[in-house]
């Protein structure tokens, strides 16, 4: 699975690429979607160790638990409430 999402982050790192050098508004929904995917694909089994976890380590699953949702939620905000004037739903 490593494997798996270092070549996702390759890719993701690419498409960032892209839309520094075509900057438009399809470039950034595309980017929003994929931070939304990968918050969706990670934050059950973040959520699932919670409770087994070390004591020393809670802190930091919390934080990064709160991050993923965060972004999420950021995400959600601009594909749904915050587009560009003109652009469609």
């Amino acid at each position: 699975m490593s494997v798996i999402y270092g070549w996702v982050f390759l890719g993701a790192s690419a498409y960032f690429l892209y839309g520094v050098l075509r900057p438009s508004w399809q470039s950034a929904q595309g980017q929003l979607l994929g931070f939304l995917a990968y918050d969706l694909v990670l934050i059950q089994p973040f959520v699932a160790h919670l409770g087994n976890i070390k004591p020393e380590h809670r802190l930091s699953l919390i934080v990064y638990l709160a991050v993923i949702i965060y972004s999420g939620l950021l995400a959600l905000y601009f594909l749904i409430l915050a587009r560009p004037n003109g652009t469609k739903r």
